[in-house]
């Protein structure tokens, strides 16, 4: 930061300069439109690229998005849908716990499990648009009859 940007006349304090310096330093942390637009923006390019690479691991060279989701499924006898959510959720858990205690657990930062969130929402939506909101009839399933329950 130059000293000129904040006091181009040369008339402050070095304590008035100094308090000048923290009050411009906050509002540049403050979530301004601008700020926001730039954060989104910013998290959008690392979807993208998310999607280029570690997508391509998921779709077990099938070259479905949602093979994952379904290949569990099958595997387990569940849906995809309910696959997804036990997913999706380890990362719910894992932004909860850090709004409860303000920090990240071991080595996986918060940022991450917002992203893979927002990644995990969109392949939702292609599972919805793919298999429907209730699904096939036949993905319904009894959770008592479910092989996990062995």
């Amino acid at each position: 930061m130059d000293y000129h940007d904040i006091d181009p006349a040369g008339i402050l304090s070095q304590t008035q300069y100094r308090v000048a310096c923290m009050q411009r330093e906050e509002r540049e942390k403050q979530l301004t439109y601008k700020n926001f637009d730039a954060l989104f923006e910013a998290r959008v390019e690392k979807l993208r690229e998310t999607g280029l690479t570690k997508g391509r691991k998921y779709t077990l060279s099938t070259g479905d998005r949602l093979a994952n989701f379904k290949q569990e499924a099958e595997e387990l006898g569940l849906t995809p849908f309910q696959v997804w959510h036990v997913f999706f959720n380890k990362h719910v858990r894992a932004v909860a716990d850090f709004c409860r205690r303000g920090q990240s657990i071991g080595e996986e930062l918060v940022e991450n499990n917002i992203h893979d969130c927002l990644m995990y929402l969109f392949l939702l939506e292609g599972l919805i648009d793919e298999i429907g909101e209730a699904g096939p009839e036949e993905s319904i399933i009894d959770l008592d009859e479910s092989p996990l329950n062995d």
